[in-house]
């Protein structure tokens, strides 16, 4: 049942020239960001705190950067 919404959904002109790609670089980077992250917190930065909040921001930023974006598009 998603599988075929997913279908659908990809197959309609709803959203706007060039999202597509945007969506997916910034899904990419997020991806890069939240592997390094893990990969790097997990043996050096056991229990810490800081490292948790900084890395949440990073996180973060390759998506609140898009929506922005985004936003100035749209409107």
């Amino acid at each position: 049942m998603a599988a075929g919404l997913s279908l659908y959904a990809a197959r309609q002109r709803i959203g706007r020239r060039g999202f597509k790609v945007r969506h997916g670089v910034l899904i990419g980077l997020w991806t890069a960001v939240h592997s390094a992250s893990i990969l790097f917190g997990q043996p050096v930065f056991v229990d810490s705190r800081t490292f948790a909040a900084v890395a949440a921001s990073a996180c973060a930023l390759p998506l609140v950067v898009g929506a922005v974006l985004e936003r100035r598009r749209s409107s």
